[in-house]
C-alpha cells in the first residue's frame, strides 16, 4: 500500500514537473512572440518614416529652384534640389561612397554637363551622400550589393551587377520603349516609390510602349 502511494505521489509530481515545464515554453514562445511583433511594427513604422518626404523637399523631377542657403550639416532635402533639376535624386545608398565621392568630384564633367557647385554646397552634398552611402547603410539589400561590386566604383545605378541581377527579366527593348525613357529611369516604372526610395517590387507598373 506504501509502495502504491509512494508510486501515485511520484507520478503527480512527475506530472505537475511536466505541466510546469510545459507552461515555461509556452511562456518562453510567447515572449518572443511579442518581441517579434514589437519589432516588426518598430520596423514598419521606420519604413514609413523614411518613404515620408521631408515638407520642404523638391519633387523628383521639378526644375531647379533658387539655390538654398547650404545648410550647418547635410540633409536629404539640400541633396534632392540640388540634384533633382535634370534626373530623378537616386537613393544615396544604391551606391557605394567610393562612386560618390568620384560623381561629386566630377561634377564639372557630369556625363557631359557642367553641374560643379561652389565649394561650401560640394563639401555638405558629399558629406551627405558618404553618411547615406551603401557602406552606411544597414541592411541585406546594401550588403548584397556592396558584395556585388568587389571593389569597383561605377558611376551609375545600372552598371552595378546587383542592379542588373535584379532587373535580369527585363530585356534592352524594354528600356528602349518611349514610356521607359532608359534603364536609368526609375520613375518610370517604380512610379512614385523611386521618388520616396521604397521601390516595392509588387508596385511596378512597365510601359506597353
Amino acid at each position: 500500500m506504501k509502495r502504491a502511494l509512494a508510486a501515485m505521489l511520484l507520478l503527480a509530481s512527475t506530472t505537475a514537473a511536466f505541466s510546469v515545464a510545459a507552461d515555461d515554453d509556452e511562456d518562453d514562445r510567447h515572449e518572443r512572440h511579442e518581441r517579434h511583433e514589437r519589432h516588426e511594427r518598430r520596423e514598419r513604422r521606420e519604413r514609413r518614416a523614411r518613404a515620408e518626404l521631408p515638407p520642404d523637399a523638391a519633387p523628383a523631377t521639378a526644375p531647379a529652384g533658387p539655390r538654398v542657403e547650404v545648410p550647418v550639416g547635410p540633409t536629404e532635402a539640400f541633396y534632392r534640389q540640388e540634384c533633382s533639376g535634370c534626373h530623378l535624386v537616386y537613393p544615396p545608398a544604391l551606391l557605394p561612397a567610393r562612386s560618390w565621392a568620384a560623381l561629386v568630384d566630377g561634377l564639372g564633367e557630369h556625363f557631359g554637363e557642367n553641374a560643379k557647385l561652389d565649394a561650401p554646397s560640394q563639401a555638405a552634398l558629399s558629406e551627405y551622400l558618404a553618411s547615406r552611402s551603401a557602406e552606411a547603410t544597414a541592411g541585406k539589400r546594401s550588403r548584397k550589393l556592396l558584395a556585388s561590386l568587389d571593389g569597383a566604383a561605377p558611376l551609375r545605378l545600372t552598371e552595378v551587377p546587383w542592379w542588373k541581377r535584379k532587373h535580369h527579366e527585363l530585356k534592352p527593348a524594354v528600356f528602349a520603349r518611349e514610356g521607359v525613357g532608359g534603364a536609368h529611369r526609375c520613375e518610370s516604372c517604380h512610379g512614385v516609390d523611386a521618388e520616396r526610395w521604397t521601390f516595392d517590387e509588387h508596385r511596378v507598373k512597365v510601359p506597353k510602349r
